[in-house]
């Protein structure tokens, strides 16, 4: 689960489940202030999810706690990012508004 929902202190956290749903525990909080994770994709056996303010964290294979990628600070509020998409594990895109795209 990642996004917004209904009360404003779950903006940006990433939640997973155990029990098909019953029950979430939070796994990430976004850095950004107001961040919604809008989109999350497979990178070989990985993770990554993008979203609002340059917002991009990774999940390595193995490890279970998430790391937020670097994008410069003076740039996040720039990339919206809406989606992401990986061709090899070792190449991928992030695209957002106002034609932003991210390779990674």
């Amino acid at each position: 689960m990642a996004g917004q929902t209904s009360s404003s202190t779950t903006i940006g956290t990433m939640a997973q489940t155990v029990d098909g749903g019953y029950s979430w525990t939070a796994i990430f909080q976004a850095a950004a202030t107001g961040s919604t994770l809008n989109a999350l994709a497979n990178y070989g056996t990985g993770l990554v999810a993008v979203g609002d303010n340059g917002e991009a964290v990774i999940k390595y294979p193995g490890v279970s706690t998430w790391t937020e990628m670097p994008i410069t600070p003076s740039d996040r509020a720039n990339y919206d990012m809406q989606a992401v998409q990986f061709a090899t594990p070792s190449i991928g895109w992030a695209v957002g508004k106002a034609g932003k795209i991210l390779n990674y």
